[in-house]
């Protein structure tokens, strides 16, 4: 017998023979105790994998009163068990009720609650049996069940508890468990030849087999064509950046380094279309390595800025990426000439002049191409002319210059835009929609942010936002924006939303723009106050038609929000948000697929918080997805529960709005459970209507499900409902908070099994 195998197995052992147990584990493990002979058959079964089969294990009061535990991991293991240890001891020997569950009055009773789910039976022996021979019976017993065979599965795990155990085995580098794990999903069925493809990339790169994938022409090929995952992208750019570019040397010159891209990532240029998002420091350096190796014309300078920006908060990666930064500022060509061409082109235009002169020097950097040194030298020519007209003509140049440039103006050249704006009149047009607000936003002071949200306000509110969603340039260039400038933009995002939502003339405009700004806020390290704003965007999306492709990006980035913020606080709104997208055509094994694989994984694992609504929702969306989810069988108090007759909801009337037309079927089938005999209505009408008005003012109890209701309806409920009648308001919209907010008003224990 291993004292430390044993631990490792079974850490509740130290646990049970601990406090309030009067047989320690150290005695036990030593055999120093004269029990070591009598349970060394019980811990044989430990170490063998069999401890959740069936236990039976004794414990000693203060008083020296000896007490037996039988318990085993599911309910049938536990019948079985009880069965086999009263036909062992027989009923002269024992005091045993197989029918009552153990109520924990001892530390030492609570540890084997907390391992065993509550499958655990008391049992005791009579006065008069002799107590050599019950142990002598159970050890025999124990021998027994130690040589029955082996039990194999019956059924295959969940689809998504096996792509969770392969997470953690790739976290960990087993790649035993995690090739098992592959193995276990093909014999569903359910994976397709792609996906399993995407997880053998992934299992390389985790086992530090980066250099057999980046060689592998076939995987690569198919990798290029495809649509990967957002993880499966990123393994991928850090699998090629290991091999290619992380031997050459830290302090090595960007010549060096942007050759070695060239010569080894350019041909892989497909697999770079985007970024996506990411952020782990190599895929940074890869991308901004590509923006450096286009010419000037072709380097996209605010992506590059974002990266170059990125790379200076990520610790190690700073020195790196000012060194490839200023190298690339610094190749940005001059036009060098002895005359300055005056063209229809040029915004300044003069006759031909020397050089020599400020007005041929003006004239001359007016159309070169942006640069710090293009900006330092019209600051200064316009200064020398001294004229309106210049410092007008070098005003207006300046706002056509990158952001990335701007920013790093010197000081004294910030004073010198300063004293030149100070020569021109203020007649800049004000915008009128939120591309030309964005472009004001961008290339604005940071002194000017209480005027730009001021300005923000106001073009909500008075904008002719339809007009704008109807010009598709106007809006491209906005997402453009969005994307490149989204640090700036990101603190008028839900103002922006809450002046379109109410749009919905133009779905494919603002599907784009939603999607946008859903991904920028979901793969921005969210906060959960940012959750229900996600919920409500991604509920837009689903009404406003969205394709597949949009859908699956939308999956992506919520899925991405869900690993930022991944706890059983945020578990309904995850549920929420699924339930929403499994309402849209979706592609099988999709992101979408793959999302909720990884939440019922994590349920999995805290299956004893999880309260009778979550796991009611979970059994009806592992429904939708094809997976299991065994409903939770809470142990009912028999004191109490077991005599209380059932609660009837006769003549209660619930009227609940919500505009996910999608739930109701789910919402009838788990109230008409919860509540029987209430009588249900449901109403998703976007105005005023009689149906709306007669279930806001009939109702008992009206659910209002306010976030993506639309005003017209809600004015109609709060005016019908009558003085003093509850109007349930949940925080979420889908079932789980619906239902949350029914359980809390009619004092139903979220924690008691809600059956179907």
């Amino acid at each position: 017998m291993n004292a430390q195998n044993l631990l490792q197995q079974a850490p509740w052992l130290a646990g049970f023979f601990g406090p309030g147990n009067g047989l320690t584990w150290t005695e036990i493990s030593s055999g120093r105790s004269a029990w070591t002979p009598w349970l060394r058959p019980w811990l044989a079964l430990v170490e063998a994998g069999q401890a959740d089969r069936g236990l039976v294990l004794p414990a000693v009061d203060d008083d020296g009163l000896l007490t037996w535990y039988g318990f085993a991991s599911t309910p049938q293991d536990a019948s079985a068990l009880a069965e086999q240890v009263s036909s062992f001891l027989g009923p002269g020997m024992v005091d045993f009720d197989q029918t009552q569950s153990l109520v924990p009055s001892a530390p030492h009773e609570q540890v084997l609650i907390d391992q065993f789910r509550g499958h655990v039976k008391m049992i005791r022996l009579r006065i008069d049996a002799n107590e050599v021979a019950a142990k002598a019976s159970l050890s025999m017993l124990a021998e027994l069940l130690l040589r029955r065979p082996a039990r194999s599965r019956l059924s295959a795990r969940p689809f998504g508890e096996v792509r969770t155990a392969f997470e953690q085995a790739i976290a960990t580098g087993d790649e035993a468990r995690a090739r098992h794990c592959i193995d276990e999903l093909r014999g569903t069925g359910r994976l397709s030849a792609t996906n399993e493809r995407f997880l053998d990339v992934r299992l390389r790169t985790a086992c530090g087999q980066a250099a057999a994938l980046v060689h592998d022409v076939s995987t690569m090929s198919m990798l290029a064509d495809a649509y990967l995952p957002t993880r499966v992208l990123r393994d991928v750019v850090e699998a090629l950046y290991a091999v290619h570019l992380a031997r050459l040397p830290t302090d090595a010159a960007p010549e060096q380094w942007i050759e070695a891209y060239r010569g080894n990532l350019h041909r892989h240029d497909r697999l770079l279309r985007a970024r996506r998002g990411m952020r782990s420091p190599l895929v940074l350096r890869t991308f901004l390595l590509r923006e450096c190796d286009k010419t000037p014309a072709e380097m996209d300078r605010a992506e590059a800025k974002a990266l170059h920006d990125a790379l200076l908060a990520a610790p190690g990666h700073d020195e790196w990426a000012t060194r490839i930064w200023n190298w690339a500022l610094g190749r940005m060509p001059v036009d060098a000439g002895g005359q300055a061409s005056a063209s229809a082109t040029t915004p300044f235009p003069v006759p031909a002049v020397s050089l020599n002169t400020a007005e041929g020097q003006l004239a001359h950097w007016l159309v070169a191409p942006p640069s710090l040194q293009a900006l330092a030298a019209l600051l200064r020519c316009a200064l020398e002319i001294g004229t309106i007209d210049a410092a007008a003509h070098v005003i207006s140049a300046l706002r056509t210059f990158p952001s990335n440039i701007v920013e790093c103006m010197a000081p004294v050249h910030q004073r010198m835009r300063t004293m030149l704006e100070d020569l021109v009149p203020q007649t800049e047009a004000a915008p009128t929609d939120w591309t030309g607000w964005a472009q004001r936003c961008v290339f604005s002071a940071p002194a000017d942010a209480a005027g730009i949200a001021a300005l923000a306000e106001q073009g909500a509110e008075e904008w002719d936002h339809a007009a704008w969603l109807a010009d598709p340039s106007r809006v491209e260039t906005f997402v453009d924006m969005l994307q490149g400038h989204g640090n700036a933009l990101r603190p008028h995002l839900f103002t922006i939303y809450g002046s379109l939502c109410d749009l919905q003339d133009q779905p494919s405009a603002l599907s784009k723009l939603v999607l946008q700004l859903l991904t920028l806020v979901a793969l921005d390290h969210p906060e959960v106050s940012q959750l229900p704003t996600l919920s409500e965007w991604v509920s837009v999306l689903v009404r406003l038609g969205a394709s597949r492709a949009t859908l699956d990006e939308a999956a992506e980035a919520v899925h991405a929000a869900w690993d930022e913020v991944k706890s059983m606080t945020a578990l309904d709104w995850a549920c929420d948000v699924i339930e929403t997208l499994a309402s849209a055509p979706r592609r099988s094994n999709g992101p979408l697929d793959a999302f909720y694989s990884e939440v019922i994984g994590f349920a999995s694992g805290h299956r004893h918080r999880l309260s009778g609504v979550q796991d009611r929702i979970l059994t009806l969306l592992s429904g939708d997805f094809g997976l299991e989810w065994v409903p939770l069988v809470r142990p009912m108090n028999d004191a109490t529960e077991s005599a209380a007759a059932p609660r009837s909801f006769e003549g209660e009337s619930i009227g609940i709005y919500t505009l996910q037309e999608s739930i109701v079927a789910r919402l009838r089938s788990a109230i008409s459970a919860m509540l029987p005999g209430a009588a249900l209505a449901f109403n998703h009408d976007h105005v005023a209507t009689p149906a709306l008005e007669h279930m806001a003012h009939h109702s008992t109890v009206v659910v209002f499900a306010w976030r993506r209701a639309k005003h017209q309806a809600a004015y109609c409920v709060q005016a019908q409902r009558p003085v003093g009648a509850p109007l349930l308001m949940p925080a979420g919209t889908g079932s789980a908070s619906i239902l949350r907010e029914l359980c809390g008003y009619y004092g139903i224990s979220m924690d008691e099994q809600i059956l179907s």
